[in-house]
């Protein structure tokens, strides 16, 4: 996995966070291939805008055969906009399993039919 921060130092401790918590994600769901992701930590920082900057975070994960998968989340909390996309990559990977169980169960389906006629 590939951290990239823009905008803003990277620290070894952020960057241990989001490995454990990307490695997590992977172990629980093997077949996203989190693995070959990428993760760009950025900071909004404008001149002309005042006040508090706006933390981004965004992970693009490949996938054989399709275009990639990019989940991106924007925060004045750099950990609320990780948790956000980690989240939405854990939402997208439940989708991903309830899609295989119900084409899984319309195969059993259609074998039964089969048998039984």
């Amino acid at each position: 996995m590939m951290i990239v921060f823009r905008g803003l130092k990277g620290s070894k401790a952020l960057r241990d966070e989001i490995q454990d918590k990307i490695e997590y994600l992977a172990k629980k769901f093997p077949f996203i291939h989190l693995a070959d992701a990428r993760a760009v930590v950025s900071m909004e920082n404008s001149p002309w805008k005042p006040g508090r900057d706006a933390y981004g975070f965004k992970v693009i994960v490949p996938r054989t055969g399709h275009t990639p998968m990019v989940i991106e989340k924007k925060s004045m909390e750099l950990s609320h906009a990780i948790s956000e996309v980690l989240d939405g990559i854990l939402e997208s990977a439940r989708r991903g399993q309830e899609k295989a169980g119900f084409k899984a169960t319309s195969r059993i389906a259609k074998l039964k039919r089969r048998l039984v006629a």
